[in-house]
């Protein structure tokens, strides 16, 4: 039977059609496509499919750093104050190391025209990774703060600074970097991603060596990073919003 086909299949030649129609069929697509409004789904269902895509990295990450606090907390003995603080710059590092992949990753998976014609919107979308990453990272931080401040008698707001200033400019650095030098693919993001971490963790214990704690002074570096990270959010999310309906069309 194939020995039949095959030759009536290999002399049906189809013509190629005109390159107008082609062009033509795309500008219809990119017409639809704009007009495309996404549906409104339940913030709980969104959560949650969302929480099925975050990287396992990124849960083993959180789980290692706290086993590491634990095993630390019942091992040592006599546990100095730099000790403490070198500990929280370490562990803080740690945790944002998977997690900034996850905010880029509609482009380091290569799913950004993927999740633009989604039923929905890439914005919503990217704020809600954005959430549970910042949820997850805060949490804990939190609870590494607890265990150092119960488990060794430190204050803790002396404490959760310590791993929430490395966290933010982590991002911050990673946001910039991004959009200045277009970071695409796995590798390049998780790289950029390692490098910053233990840069920032470097500068930070380096500063916490040499100068002395002061505890306004960092509350007003936590403050002016929060607020530039929430401003580069903001500006993401209104960037993909305006690019929402065009797609990127290779023929």
């Amino acid at each position: 039977m194939k020995k039949y086909f095959d030759p009536v299949l290999k002399s049906d030649v189809i013509p190629d059609p005109p390159k107008g129609n082609i062009e033509k069929t795309i500008f219809r697509g990119q017409q639809y496509m704009d007009s495309h409004i996404p549906q409104k789904t339940a913030l709980s269902k969104l959560f949650l499919d969302q929480l099925h895509y975050i990287s396992p990295l990124l849960w083993l990450a959180q789980f290692g750093a706290l086993i590491l606090l634990i095993f630390a907390a019942f091992t040592a003995q006599d546990m100095s104050y730099e000790t403490a603080v070198n500990t929280m710059l370490l562990l803080a590092s740690l945790t944002a190391v998977f997690a900034v992949p996850e905010f880029f990753k509609d482009i380091s998976c290569g799913v950004l025209e993927i999740e633009m014609t989604c039923k929905n919107s890439s914005a919503s979308v990217f704020s809600m990774r954005l959430m549970i990453i910042g949820f997850v990272n805060i949490s804990m931080i939190t609870l590494f703060s607890t265990i150092l401040s119960v488990g060794w008698g430190l204050r803790f707001w002396h404490v959760i600074l310590f791993g929430l200033v490395p966290v933010n400019v982590i991002y911050i650095l990673n946001f910039l970097l991004f959009r200045l030098f277009r970071i695409c693919g796995r590798l390049s993001v998780l790289s950029c991603s390692v490098l910053t971490t233990f840069f920032v963790y470097g500068v930070s214990s380096g500063i916490t060596l040499s100068v002395q704690f002061n505890v306004t002074a960092w509350s007003i570096i936590f403050v002016l990073t929060s607020l530039i990270l929430i401003g580069q959010c903001i500006h993401e999310i209104l960037c993909i919003s305006k690019r929402q309906g065009v797609v990127l069309w290779n023929y």
